[in-house]
């Protein structure tokens, strides 16, 4: 009976922990949402898109988790990093593009002095 107990226990505990987001996780893609909005994300089209959907993928990873779903839940809140991920890199390409070209202006106004 008691290893009886002990098994349900064990299932149990294993049932929840299938439904539920991991924090660290959360934290993560969070962070990272944060970290491309500091970088201006909000201000840039392409990564402005990429920051709204980490958003909504994080709220939905949420429902699903709420809803028994962990597993596809875990998976969206994958993507939603990713989606951060990738405005961050989109602010950063911005930036390497809008300093290359101040390059470019600075060195084709220093040939054209006399």
């Amino acid at each position: 009976m008691n290893g009886r107990a002990v098994c349900f226990g064990m299932l149990a505990l294993a049932g929840c922990a299938s439904r539920a987001l991991p924090d660290a996780e959360l934290v993560r893609a969070e962070g990272t949402i944060s970290a491309a909005a500091a970088l201006g994300g909000g201000k840039h089209p392409r990564a402005s898109r990429q920051i709204d959907l980490a958003k909504k993928e994080i709220e939905r990873a949420k429902t699903l988790a709420r809803d028994g779903n962990g597993r596809e839940g875990r998976l969206v809140l994958e993507g939603a990093r990713v989606d951060a991920e990738l405005a961050i890199m989109i602010m950063r390409a911005a930036k390497a593009r809008e300093e290359a070209h101040q390059a470019t202006e600075t060195a084709g106004a220093v040939s054209r002095a006399p």
